[in-house]
């Protein structure tokens, strides 16, 4: 079953919309601005702008997912829209408090994968992944690095050092909390699931594991569209 919803998907950090292929084949109508990302200038304003133009090309409902660090744009673009056309899933999400930063919220929630394989660029304005194959490998785990992994080599780094305005949310809220994440541990997506309020959806398997089994997408949606023509 296909989900006729609009769904925009933000992704984590060294990741980009091949990433969705499986969520993405669950919906009629699917965007992703992450390519953006290669640019080491792209500053937050210009990254939710250009995904909120995206998504409000395609007719609501709108459903937002973030994954890992994703899940800061997709929040901070959660709250530029009506609470009743929006739905937003948190996918062992990193959840920033109001005025804080992404590096401020990994330093929080004592997540050190960005200082385990990454270096600050400072001169480009960028972060670096320095360690691909030990990355992918924590990031793949408890599973192996699958055939089609790709990874990008750099993120802006205004993206991670920018302090963010939050506002509160009323849209419906969960958050999925992977049991064996090698990335974001459990206590750590639990700090998050608290700071967001949000439902949990308790899952087995590693950081990637929901962007390959999406059987949560179903518990996520359930209940949305009651009118059998949305359904495929």
């Amino acid at each position: 079953m296909r989900w006729a919803v609009s769904c925009i998907a933000f992704s984590g950090f060294f990741l980009r919309r091949e990433a969705w292929s499986v969520v993405e084949a669950r919906f009629e109508r699917f965007a992703c601005v992450d390519a953006l990302r290669d640019d080491p200038g792209l500053d937050f304003a210009a990254y939710l702008q250009a995904a909120e133009r995206a998504l409000l090309e395609l007719p609501p409902p709108y459903l937002l997912l973030g994954h890992s660090f994703g899940a800061v744009p997709a929040r901070l673009l959660a709250q530029r829209l009506p609470p009743e056309r929006v739905r937003l899933a948190l996918i062992s999400g990193l959840f920033v408090a109001d005025r804080q930063s992404a590096a401020e919220a990994y330093q929080a929630t004592e997540q050190r994968s960005m200082s385990d394989f990454c270096r600050l660029d400072a001169a480009k304005g960028r972060i670096a992944l320095v360690d691909r194959e030990a990355f992918a490998a924590r990031l793949h785990a408890p599973d192996p690095v699958p055939g089609d992994s790709r990874l990008a080599g750099y993120e802006p780094l205004s993206l991670l050092v920018e302090s963010l305005a939050l506002l509160p949310l009323a849209c419906p809220l969960h958050y999925v909390l992977c049991l064996d994440d090698q990335i974001a541990d459990a206590p750590s997506q639990a700090a998050s699931a608290a700071l967001a309020g949000a439902r949990h959806l308790e899952r087995k398997g590693g950081h990637m594991g929901p962007l390959r089994d999406v059987d949560w997408l179903d518990e996520v949606c359930r209940g949305w569209l009651q009118r059998p023509s949305y359904f495929f």
